[in-house]
Parts: structure tokens; C-alpha cells; sequence
């Protein structure tokens, strides 16, 4: 069983000391949240402009994602996981909600227990012809250890 998550004081700022070691690359993982229903959570994270809202379930790694607006934007989480050790990333990648405005959805993840998640909610632009996270719209980085 998960310990119970908590949060950790974290901001975009304190994510710039997390590195990826050239001895190990890392690689970006991209996902679409797709199903209906999933845990509740109460870390959450929203960009500050009510585009979107993330959250996360350390009990099954769950993600949550909502679309908050009608605004032709889908919801995103960018995520990392970290070692705390040393503050290595050794995963990271976007999770996307292209449901439309309104909608819940979440995708189920199978994290490292013990190291730190950093999170971040953005709005962007899902399309046949690419994915653009609008990251000046982003919220702050919250980080959690799960």
C-alpha cells in the first residue's frame, strides 16, 4: 500500500536544480487520459489562467485531468518523476485530456514509489498535426512524494 502523498513546498523555480544525467537518457512519454472515471485526489494543481486542472492519486498512480474552458485549448499535465538522492529525473512526459471543455478523464501510470513527482497543469493545442503544450500559461511545478 501507498503512503500517503504530501506535499512538498515546490515552484517552477526549484525544479530548475532537477537534472538528467548524460549516463542515463531519459525518454519523453506522451499519453492520452481516455477513461471516464478513476480515483479522487486532493493533489491538485491549476494553471492560473482556468484552463485546466491536474491532479494526482498515489494509491494505483492515477492522473486526473479536467478541461475547465470552452476556449479550443485541451487540458495537459506535464510531469517528472525525480531520485531523491540526487534530484535525477528518470521519467517525465505529458498526459492530455483532448475530450473537450468540461470533461474529466484519467490515465493510470505505474510510478516509482519513494521518489518525487513534480506536476504541472497547462492548456494546449491537441491537433492531427501535433501536440503544443502552451507552457507560458502553465501553473507553477507542485511536487509530491509518493
Amino acid at each position: 500500500m501507498r503512503t500517503r502523498i504530501s506535499m512538498i513546498a515546490a515552484s517552477a523555480a526549484s525544479l530548475v536544480m532537477l537534472t538528467a544525467t548524460g549516463a542515463q537518457a531519459v525518454t519523453d512519454e506522451h499519453d492520452h487520459a481516455t477513461a471516464t472515471s478513476g480515483p479522487n485526489s486532493n493533489a491538485c494543481v491549476e494553471d492560473p489562467y482556468g484552463h485546466s486542472r491536474a491532479c494526482f492519486a498515489a494509491d494505483g498512480d492515477w492522473f486526473a485531468l479536467y478541461d475547465k474552458k470552452a476556449d479550443g485549448y485541451s487540458a495537459v499535465v506535464e510531469w517528472v518523476m525525480v531520485k531523491p538522492s540526487n534530484n535525477e529525473i528518470i521519467r517525465r512526459g505529458e498526459i492530455w485530456n483532448a475530450s473537450g471543455a468540461g470533461t474529466w478523464r484519467w490515465k493510470n501510470k505505474n510510478l516509482t514509489e519513494n521518489y518525487t513527482l513534480a506536476m504541472r497543469s497547462c492548456p494546449g493545442n491537441h491537433t492531427s498535426g501535433g501536440h503544443d503544450v502552451k507552457y507560458n500559461l502553465c501553473s507553477d511545478y507542485a511536487q509530491y512524494k509518493i
